[in-house]
């Protein structure tokens, strides 16, 4: 099965393909031009890897939260190849796919051989003083969201997230730009920072592969972003 992904919620912008077995990405650091780089970008990997948009099975694309942008531009992408193609279309979280993305650097620093448990912090800049925030565990390797997603101050993510334990890791350039507020909420019971994680489209095909998710693809015209901060806002 050929999977094409696609993550643009940040500064940062990728896409990877999976083909044969084989897993490639490209990875853009240029802002502001995600909307003329994704589709170059698609079609040098299909070249590298030899198909062509007609072989590709399925799409999958960080619905976000994160830039209201850079998530409009992975769904539009995302729904003009799923509606070109007639493929489904596989929207998955940009926090779980940060959380992900963080999973390798988490093991470089495991000792154990033994398939671990990690208990994982996300937050991502939100800005206007707000983080995007989610916390996740991986169990041997696969990830499970705890809680669910939201927008708040940093100040007040303890009086939402009640965390136990000191083993947690804290990935997303929320720990960048509010490490004050972060660390003296969360004192205690971060073992772990990792402020320049990103997600990335690589981590959004190793979940796009997990039980979780598998079957959850969709046609195109049913592919949404997730905003979090227009829904919070609403209620």
């Amino acid at each position: 099965m050929n999977l094409l992904a696609i993550e643009s919620s940040t500064e940062q912008c990728s896409v990877a393909l999976r083909c044969g077995g084989q897993t490639q990405q490209l990875v853009s650091d240029q802002p502001r031009g995600h909307a003329e780089q994704i589709l170059p970008m698609i079609e040098t990997l299909l070249a590298d890897s030899g198909i062509s948009r007609g072989q590709i099975d399925q799409v999958v694309f960080g619905q976000g939260p994160g830039s209201f942008t850079g998530v409009r531009i992975a769904c539009s992408v995302a729904q003009g190849l799923g509606f070109g193609l007639d493929i489904p279309v596989l929207p998955i979280s940009s926090l779980a796919g940060l959380a992900q993305a963080a999973l390798p650097e988490i093991m470089h620093t495991e000792k154990s051989d033994a398939a671990p448990t990690h208990r994982i912090i996300v937050a991502q800049d939100a800005r206007l003083g707000e983080i995007y925030a989610g916390t996740y565990e991986f169990v041997a390797d696969e990830l499970t969201a705890i809680t669910t997603e939201q927008v708040l101050k940093p100040a007040n993510f303890d009086n939402h997230f009640r965390l136990s334990g000191d083993d947690w890791v804290a990935a997303g350039n929320g720990w960048q730009v509010y490490p004050e507020a972060l660390n003296l909420v969360l004192t205690g019971r971060v073992k772990q920072q990792l402020p320049a994680c990103h997600p990335d489209a690589k981590a959004l095909l190793k979940l796009a592969t997990e039980a979780v998710y598998r079957h959850r693809g969709v046609s195109a015209d049913q592919a949404q972003p997730v905003y979090v901060r227009d829904q919070v806002t609403h209620r």
